[in-house]
């Protein structure tokens, strides 16, 4: 069991760290004011890494079961993370399979919240491409709800304002939410198994929407400016769907 309770510079940072369980290891830096966090693991070999800087941060992380694995950082002023972990094994944020890859939320007023629930294969949060940001700017919002087996979501938002959700229920579900700009808003929502929905918009001020019941299907949303770019194509048993993103082809 290894913990850290972080390096705080400045003043007003608290940092609280329980494990319980064996081979868990925990690690808070905080450099700045005003920063609050809390790491609660409980169960085997799960890892949770915050770094901080800035001022009035808030982290809250909450693993239960075995193999749960967050790498995140955190720049700017008032962001929030919320991350809780629960089910059987190996569920990841900011990190995969193949090693560690930390994500970070650079801005100001952001927040990124996620519950990961679920048995068998675990299911993994990750920025698009492999970028170490999957949040620049100020006042954006992911959330990220992923239940059953082996669910993949990759985000990336950069801009101010943005807003984007992902629900997934059942198995081997993939989302990919990517927006450029300012004041768009994404929704993802799957309940079945092998389902892919991949969301781009850029310029200001566009919404979409996807979603999927069923299995094997294929969606893709891709907007500039408030209009439609690219046609649709053929997707599984339900909603149709093209396009170039991760997971459906090159962008």
């Amino acid at each position: 069991m290894l913990f850290t309770a972080g390096m705080a510079f400045a003043q007003s940072n608290e940092a609280s760290i329980d494990q319980v369980g064996d081979n868990n290891e925990a690690s808070f830096d905080q450099q700045g004011t005003g920063h609050y966090g809390t790491i609660d693991q409980n169960g085997d070999d799960n890892i949770a890494v915050i770094q901080v800087e800035g001022a009035n941060h808030n982290s809250f992380i909450e693993q239960e079961g075995d193999g749960h694995n967050v790498q995140f950082s955190i720049t700017g002023i008032s962001n929030t993370v919320d991350i809780g972990q629960f089910g059987t094994s190996d569920h990841m944020v900011g990190a995969d399979e193949n090693g560690i890859i930390s994500v970070s939320q650079n801005g100001d007023y952001n927040t990124f919240t996620s519950v990961q629930i679920g048995d068998e294969e675990g299911h993994t949060i990750t920025s698009l491409y492999g970028s170490e940001s999957i949040q620049n700017g100020d006042d954006n919002t992911i959330s990220v709800h992923q239940e059953g087996s082996g669910h993949s979501a990759s985000l990336l938002q950069t801009g101010n304002s943005n807003f984007a959700s992902i629900m997934s229920y059942g198995d081997s579900n993939f989302a990919s939410i990517e927006q450029f700009g300012d004041d768009h808003d994404a929704s993802i929502y799957q309940d079945g198994m092998n389902n892919s929905g991949m969301v781009f918009q850029g310029s200001n001020g566009n919404f979409a929407d996807i979603s999927q019941v069923g299995n094997g299907n294929s969606a893709t949303i891709n907007q500039n400016d408030g209009e439609l770019e690219g046609s649709p194509g053929s997707g599984g048993d339900g909603f149709p769907g093209s396009g170039d993103f991760p997971g459906g082809g090159g962008r």
